[in-house]
């Protein structure tokens, strides 16, 4: 907390860009990033009563795509 307080508004809080952040969780946990955000919101879906407009909402993704990927849920990483 006290280096974040030290962070000007234009700094980042990490040395690296998104695709190396990227690289850095799929090498490290074996899964790219997006598996963790569809398991959160698989998570979400079954959690809120199955309301997709309600999870789309709260992630802040657009409905159409978040229904097309419960639509396909463990098809490509298996059961989340």
């Amino acid at each position: 907390m006290d280096y974040l307080e030290l962070l000007e508004d234009e700094d980042r809080l990490f040395p690296f860009r998104p695709a190396r952040a990227w690289q850095i969780i799929t090498t490290l946990t074996g899964y790219p990033p997006h598996y963790f955000r569809a398991f959160g919101e698989d998570y979400l879906y079954d959690s809120w009563d199955k309301d997709p407009v309600e999870v789309s909402s709260y992630v802040m993704v657009d409905i159409r795509t978040f229904v097309e990927y419960i639509r396909k849920r463990g098809l490509k990483y298996g059961v989340v």
